[in-house]
């Protein structure tokens, strides 16, 4: 038996997606009048992305100047008469206020105007629209999905409890898409929930790809191995040297270098793929161990010295 430090790799699976996406909207309701982009369009910091019929808002907008105006012409008339003392301090602090009020309505309805258009936040690609042109929205309604290339792609995966404590920010991943055959793309652990989900028991993962060297798709499912950073010292056998096995243990049979008696032994069992079994055991180092036919055997048998070159 030799032993070895290793890792076992995490094999697992998890959409792409954008690491940085943003729901764009409207702040007021109405038609729409007009849009400028389409799925897939890249966009520019400020271009303007869509319009929405602006008649009901500009009048609103006109209205507010105007009473903002009439309160400030009454302050000021108001003024005038409390300086000739013939208006009471409260009458001028009435007409103050009346003016602040109209203000901020005025304030509110420029605001309402600005963001009855949407420009982009930043430079970016429209993944998603859901307008179209006519169509009656109501406020804070989804108009545009916009991806920000430059925060770059990332997977989400789910893993269980037992794997995610194996894993930490920065290990290494790698990733398979069905669209690309053959090709490998890289990344790292970059995020670790705190929490389980409530829903499925498992502990989100975020990975972050490297700069792919081919064109992604939000929505790719893709194959990932995750290669944790903590190594375990553990011996690799053939699986035919295991005899039996119950809730993580297994029994193997050993060779007594002095007697060739066969001993039996247990070992904690780490995994087994390929036809490969990973123990942790006391066993020292070089300690032979029974394969081939071990199932046919008993602790105490004796074996010749011949069969031993079939030991490991």
């Amino acid at each position: 038996m030799q032993y070895q430090e290793t890792t076992r790799p995490i094999q697992t699976s998890g959409q792409l997606t954008y690491k940085a996406t943003q729901k764009l909207s409207f702040k007021t309701s109405g038609p729409v009048a007009s849009i400028q982009v389409d799925e897939s369009d890249t966009v520019e910091k400020d271009q303007l992305l869509a319009s929405l019929n602006t008649e009901e808002v500009e009048a609103q907008v006109a209205e507010a100047e105007a009473r903002y105006q009439e309160a400030l012409r009454n302050l000021q008339r108001l003024q005038r008469l409390h300086r000739q003392q013939a208006i009471s301090l409260d009458q001028l602090q009435a007409a103050q206020t009346s003016v602040d009020v109209a203000e901020s309505r005025l304030r509110i309805a420029r605001f309402n105007n600005r963001y009855s258009h949407i420009r982009a936040p930043g430079r970016g690609r429209i993944i998603e629209r859901l307008i179209e042109p006519g169509e009656l929205i109501s406020p804070q309604q989804t108009a545009f999905l916009l991806a920000d290339e430059a925060k770059g792609w990332i997977m989400r995966t789910g893993l269980s409890d037992r794997d995610v404590v194996r894993v930490q920010t920065g290990d290494p991943a790698t990733i398979h898409f069905d669209a690309y055959p053959g090709a490998s793309f890289t990344g790292c652990v970059t995020e670790i929930a705190p929490a389980a989900d409530s829903r499925t028991g498992t502990f989100d993962l975020e990975i972050s790809l490297d700069s792919p060297p081919k064109r992604l798709y939000q929505g790719f499912i893709g194959r990932i191995t995750i290669t944790p950073a903590d190594t375990q010292r553990i011996a690799r056998l053939p699986a035919n040297a295991l005899v039996s096995a119950e809730k993580g243990q297994g029994i193997i049979y050993v060779a007594d270098p002095t007697s060739d008696r066969i001993i039996q032994h247990r070992v904690d069992i780490l995994w087994l793929d390929n036809q490969s079994l990973a123990i942790q055991s006391s066993l020292p180092e070089g300690t032979p161990v029974i394969t081939r036919g071990a199932s046919f055997l008993k602790p105490d048998d004796t074996v010749q010295s011949a069969p031993v070159a079939n030991r490991q």
